[in-house]
């Protein structure tokens, strides 16, 4: 039996969404969030995958699938593609057909969590896919070495990119982004490494 968790940074991210973004944005957010994990889930399919999870968090929507023998690189690289997949189909093919405000946002929303996906972080489905293809072409610890050095890369290039819009605009949003991302992504990584070191 799938289980449902709702947890209070979900209710956060709700409310932030409401507050800044308005209702019809934070409407868009959660739709495009849901095809995301829909994606997911469907692609998992293919390989017999079962839902065990659903949770509701400060990141959206997060899901837990169970498969009954153990996958592979090909597996976890497609399953963890189908959801910034299925947000940048939607995403352009609304771009090109809404006549609305509100079709117009609908696309921006799912291409902007498509790619914010598609970054090579631990967490992220980027990471997992970069995972994946290092993994099927140079091996266990070579891909390792190798996710490492792309994730620092990535994480610093944010940074920098949120030191120089900060000091150019004064915002510093996208710097505080990427420092969240740096350091989950790092606590993501420490917490595998611990569970797999023998």
């Amino acid at each position: 039996m799938t289980k449902l968790e709702i947890r209070p940074g979900f209710l956060f991210l709700c409310g932030m969404g409401l507050l800044f973004c308005g209702a019809d944005t934070a409407l868009c957010a959660f739709i495009a969030a849901f095809c995301h994990e829909l994606g997911h889930y469907l692609a998992s399919l293919c390989f017999g995958g079962r839902l065990e999870r659903l949770t509701f968090n400060w990141r959206g929507l997060e899901m837990r699938v169970s498969y009954p023998g153990i996958t592979d690189y090909f597996c976890d690289g497609f399953c963890a593609l189908a959801g910034p997949g299925v947000n940048l189909l939607l995403g352009f093919g609304t771009a090109f057909s809404a006549v609305s405000e509100l079709g117009f946002t609908f696309a921006g929303t799912n291409i902007l969590l498509g790619l914010y996906n598609l970054l090579p972080l631990t967490g992220l489905d980027g990471g997992v896919i970069a995972d994946s293809v290092f993994k099927s072409f140079l091996g266990y610890s070579a891909a390792e070495k190798a996710c490492r050095v792309l994730e620092i890369s990535v994480s610093a290039s944010l940074i920098i990119a949120g030191v120089w819009l900060g000091a150019k605009s004064g915002n510093f949003s996208l710097l505080l982004f990427a420092f969240a991302l740096a350091f989950g992504g790092v606590k993501k990584r420490f917490a595998v490494e611990k569970r797999v070191k023998p």
